[in-house]
């Protein structure tokens, strides 16, 4: 609904707003490296995602403090902000998409458990409380002890799965990669659980456009 100068502000669908931000920085992207040679400009850009009775003028300033949470991620300001966390376009947001598509791929279609989106995202609450914990412990404020029983619960959780599913090998395969080479560090939590995020509201769309159908 408005460009001008170097700002964009679109209003839409939340997944196509989403699909929308990629294309303008693979284009942005595009055209800087072919027209200008220079490869050091960068787009940083938020989305915020609220009803359809929501005041158009508050989603817009939401819009704008994730925008400008993602222009603090990075020194290069080459990110996007989505569900509350930012991450970079160059190699962070083409990973959340990816396992993105395949919770949402298996999910629907080759009887992966919804569950390990809600197990990924709890997971992922404690490692961020640890953070907070361990900042507190440093300033000398409290003596809380960090939880890692994520890390156990994580391997159990998967290996159990793990076992219920032999004869399912897409799902198996997944599993066993998120818990041998995916799910090892923190970041990799944060990563995860926003692919979780993205998968179960995509995943709530489907069900939606489905019911329509019938």
């Amino acid at each position: 609904v408005y460009a001008g100068g170097d700002d964009i502000f679109v209003v839409g669908r939340w997944d196509k707003v989403i699909d929308f931000a990629a294309d303008v920085q693979k284009a942005f992207k595009e055209y800087c490296q072919s027209e200008l040679k220079d490869e050091t400009l960068s787009i940083s850009g938020g989305v915020a995602i609220v009803n359809k009775k929501f005041p158009i003028a508050k989603a817009a300033e939401l819009s704008g403090d994730a925008e400008d949470a993602a222009k603090k991620y990075r020194k290069e300001k080459n990110a996007f902000n989505m569900f509350g966390e930012s991450i970079s376009w160059n190699e962070e947001f083409e990973y959340v998409k990816k396992y993105k598509d395949q919770f949402v791929s298996l999910i629907d279609k080759s009887g992966l458990s919804r569950g390990i989106l809600h197990k990924i995202m709890k997971y992922a609450a404690i490692v961020k409380e640890n953070k907070v914990i361990e900042e507190e412990n440093r300033n000398g404020n409290n003596k809380r002890k960090p939880d890692w029983s994520y890390l156990w619960h994580t391997a159990y959780y998967l290996t159990r799965f793990m076992g219920k599913e032999k004869d399912n090998k897409a799902v198996y395969d997944f599993c066993k990669d998120l818990r041998d080479t995916q799910l090892h560090t923190p970041e990799h939590y944060r990563l995860m659980s926003l692919a979780a995020r993205w998968a179960e509201l995509e995943l709530r769309e489907i069900k939606n456009i489905n019911d329509k159908n019938e």
